[in-house]
């Protein structure tokens, strides 16, 4: 699969998307039409692995096909961008899971809501997951679904573990409560889970997916205030931010700012930074080095 023949798949189904807008207003969800017309064109199999039948596209040419798809519905472009980026993040869990996903059918599609809203227990084996997930957009077409939670630390005095928990369709039910105004086909409804059980596998942190990790990290020196790390990512993207951005001194902002104090008789506004227009705190050339477990609640 080329990335203009997925174009092209994508745009062959734009007048019948167009034509069924405001049915999928109606319905609050996508028609079962347009569903079923994207799965057997394999639109979601965009970043979806090719063991699975996917096609493992760059994700420029699938966005690009999701904003075809959205200028002519937006709702139906919405879900074709979750859902289709749903089966790249079913990837990076553990290779049992995804077995469990589409062993039996790689066309099976999951649903997602990753807002850590519900209850986390940690039980012999896995966790105990519990509580209500908010905009759960497509998950009528799902049989599986991604929510996002914060377990208890693994060992005392550890921080706290923010997690993806993948659970199947006999382990929660949908509340029907999307009745909006914008997005109205996404059918972007509630999960609502009773004390369901998942086992370790079927779980992926979030830590493991950004960088402690994730070898492409370990070539800094420095070390994260927080975990040690010599891999930590805020470090990491610090230097490389450092590197692009030219140094400004506080010598020569200080110097700067006395000669024209003295010049007027009056003190200049504070110097501003390029980023969202506040006042520079410390120099560009010194990034803050923030740790990833070093980062305390506001």
């Amino acid at each position: 699969m080329t990335p203009d023949d997925f174009l092209g798949r994508v745009r062959d189904l734009l007048p019948a998307v167009r034509d069924r807008t405001a049915r999928a207003e109606e319905l609050r969800r996508l028609p079962d039409e347009t569903f079923a017309e994207f799965q057997e064109a394999g639109l979601f199999r965009a970043m979806q692995p090719k063991r699975y039948g996917g096609f493992e596209l760059d994700p420029g040419t699938f966005y690009r096909g999701v904003m075809d798809v959205a200028a002519v519905c937006g709702s139906t472009g919405w879900i074709f961008a979750v859902m289709g980026a749903h089966n790249w993040h079913l990837a990076l869990f553990p290779p049992q899971a995804q077995e469990d996903v589409w062993g039996g059918d790689d066309s099976v599609q999951l649903s997602t809501s990753l807002a850590p809203t519900g209850k986390i227990e940690r039980a012999e084996g896995g966790f105990r997951v519990s509580g209500r997930w908010s905009f759960s957009s497509g998950c009528d077409f799902c049989h599986w679904v991604v929510l996002g939670g914060l377990a208890p630390p693994a060992e005392e005095g550890a921080p706290p573990d923010l997690r993806t928990f993948l659970l199947p369709r006999a382990d929660y039910e949908i509340d029907d409560n999307w009745h909006v105004m914008g997005l109205c086909g996404t059918g972007s409804k509630d999960i609502v889970v009773k004390d369901a059980f998942v086992p370790e596998y079927r779980t992926h942190s979030y830590r493991d997916a950004f960088h402690l990790k994730n070898p492409a990290w370990r070539s800094t020196t420095r070390r994260c205030t927080g975990c040690r790390s010599a891999s930590c990512f805020p470090i990491r993207s610090a230097r490389r931010r450092s590197a692009s951005r030219p140094a400004r001194s506080r010598v020569f902002a200080s110097s700067s700012r006395s000669a024209s104090t003295s010049a007027t008789g009056r003190a200049p506004p504070p110097t501003r930074s390029r980023i969202g227009g506040l006042p520079s705190q410390r120099p560009r050339s010194t990034p803050r080095a923030t740790a990833c477990s070093a980062i305390s609640p506001r």
